[in-house]
C-alpha cells in the first residue's frame, strides 16, 4: 500500500509539474524558525571559533594554491577538489581577508580541469583528485590520484556554488568573466551524467545519489546566478548554458520530489538504480548515508528550512543521532551536518557541537580535514549571521 501511495503522489505531482501548476504538499507549508538570540559570550565563542577554522584552512594551503586534506611542509599531500571547495567557501565567509586565498585556489582548479581527452570518461570538465609532493613547504612534484575523482557531478556542482559565492561577497564580475568558458566547462561536467532529470555520481557509477543531486540543484541555481546576471550580460553566446543551468536546477527539484521523496514514509530515498528502484536500504540508525543524506536536501536547499518536511527530518535525524557530541562512528567531524543545523536556527546543538569540536580537534591534528573545517566553519558562521 505505501507504494502505492507513493506512486499516485509522483504522479500527480509530474502532471501538475508538466503544466507548471504548483503541488503544495502538506508537509511543504512553511513556518517561521525559532529566532536565534545570542548572548554576547556565545557570539565571541563562536567568532573566535570561525576565525579559528579559517586560519587553520588557510595554512593548509600550498604554494600552488591547491587546499589539501591535511597538511605536512614533507609529505604527499592529497587534494580532493571536492573537500577543498567546502574549504574556500568557509574562507570566502571571510571574504575581506581571504579572497585573494579562494582566488589563488581557483587558478588550481581551472588549470587542472579535463578535457574530453584526458578524462577517462571523455567528459570535459571534470576534475581528478591529485597527489602533491612538497619539500619544506615547496612543491616538487604533483600527479593525478589513482582513483580520479569520487563523483563528477558534485565536484562540479560545489565549484560553481563556491564560485558564485565568490562572486557574490567580493563582487569580482570581471573575474568571473575572464573563466566564462572554463566555467561553462564545468557546468557541463555536472550535467554530463543526468538520466531522468537526476545525475548519476559517475560515467561508470550508475547510482543517483540524494546528497549528490542536492549539491546539484545548488550548482545549478548558483550556476544560473552566475551567468544571469554576470557572463551573460557582457557575452550573449552564453545563454545556452544559461539555460542548461536553469533546466537542470528545475529537472534535479522536481525529480527528488517525484523520485525520491517516499510520501508514505516520509523520508527521501537515499540512492536510485538506472531504473528507478532504491539502490540502498534507508535507516534512520545508519548515520551514513542514510540518515545524514536526508539533511542535505536541507542545507543545499532543495526544501525550505521552514517546511514542515524539513522540520520533520531534522527532528527525527537528532532523535536517533547524538552528533552534536560527535558521537558518530566515522572519522570525520561532520560538518556538513553543523550547515543543516544551522539553517534550521539550531543554536544550541551548533554551540555544542563547537564546543566538542574544540575538545577533539582544537590541536587540528589528523583526522581533521580541511573541508571538514570548512563545513564546520561555515556552519556556525550561518547561525552568526541568522542572529544579526
Amino acid at each position: 500500500m505505501d507504494k502505492i501511495i507513493a506512486f499516485f503522489m509522483s504522479i500527480i505531482y509530474s502532471i501538475l509539474s508538466f503544466f507548471g501548476i504548483p503541488f503544495d504538499a502538506p508537509d511543504l507549508a512553511t513556518s517561521p524558525l525559532p529566532e536565534v538570540v545570542l548572548t554576547e559570550e556565545e557570539r565571541e565563542f563562536l567568532e573566535t571559533f570561525v576565525e579559528t577554522e579559517r586560519a587553520y584552512i588557510a595554512g593548509n594551503q600550498i604554494e600552488n594554491g591547491a587546499i589539501p586534506m591535511t597538511y605536512n611542509a614533507n609529505a604527499e599531500l592529497n587534494v580532493n577538489p571536492y573537500f577543498a571547495c567546502y574549504a574556500v567557501l568557509a574562507l570566502l565567509d571571510d571574504a575581506e581577508t581571504y579572497a585573494d586565498e579562494a582566488k589563488a585556489y581557483f587558478e588550481w582548479h581551472f588549470a587542472h580541469l579535463n578535457t574530453e581527452k584526458t578524462d577517462y570518461a571523455g567528459v570535459d570538465g571534470t576534475i581528478y583528485d591529485h597527489l602533491i609532493t612538497v619539500e619544506n613547504g615547496i612543491v616538487t612534484g604533483e600527479k593525478m590520484h589513482p582513483r580520479k575523482y569520487d563523483s563528477s557531478d558534485s565536484y562540479a556542482a560545489i565549484f560553481l556554488t563556491v564560485l558564485n559565492k565568490y562572486y557574490k561577497e567580493t563582487g569580482d564580475a570581471e573575474y568571473i568573466i575572464s573563466k566564462r568558458n572554463e566555467i561553462s566547462r564545468v557546468v557541463n561536467a555536472m550535467t554530463a551524467t543526468m538520466h531522468n532529470g537526476l545525475a548519476f555520481a559517475c560515467p561508470d557509477y550508475k547510482i543517483k545519489f540524494l546528497m549528490d543531486n542536492s549539491e546539484v540543484y545548488e550548482g545549478a541555481v548558483n550556476g544560473t546566478e552566475l551567468f544571469e546576471k554576470v557572463i551573460c550580460p557582457a557575452d550573449s553566446s552564453y545563454n545556452k548554458t544559461l539555460d542548461i543551468c536553469k533546466d537542470t536546477a528545475e529537472k534535479v527539484s522536481n525529480a527528488i520530489e517525484t523520485k525520491m521523496w517516499d510520501y508514505s514514509k516520509g523520508y527521501y530515498q537515499t540512492a536510485l538504480n538506472p531504473s528507478g528502484t532504491n539502490a540502498a536500504k534507508v535507516s534512520w540508525t545508519s548515520f551514513y548515508p542514510s540518515a545524514t543524506s536526508q539533511l542535505f536536501a536541507i542545507s543545499c536547499g532543495v526544501i525550505s528550512p521552514e517546511t514542515e518536511r524539513a522540520k520533520n527530518l531534522y527532528a527525527t535525524f537528532c532523535e536517533y543521532h547524538d552528533w552534536e557530541h560527535l558521537n558518530f562512528n566515522s572519522e570525520f567531524c561532520w560538518g556538513s551536518v553543523v550547515i543543516a543545523a544551522a539553517k534550521m536556527n539550531d543554536k544550541d546543538r551548533v554551540i555544542t557541537y563547537a564546543e566538542s569540536y574544540n575538545e577533539k580537534f582544537g590541536d587540528h591534528a589528523y583526522p581533521l580535514y580541511s573541508g571538514d573545517a570548512g563545513r564546520a566553519a561555515h556552519g556556525v558562521n550561518i547561525i552568526l549571521e541568522n542572529a544579526k
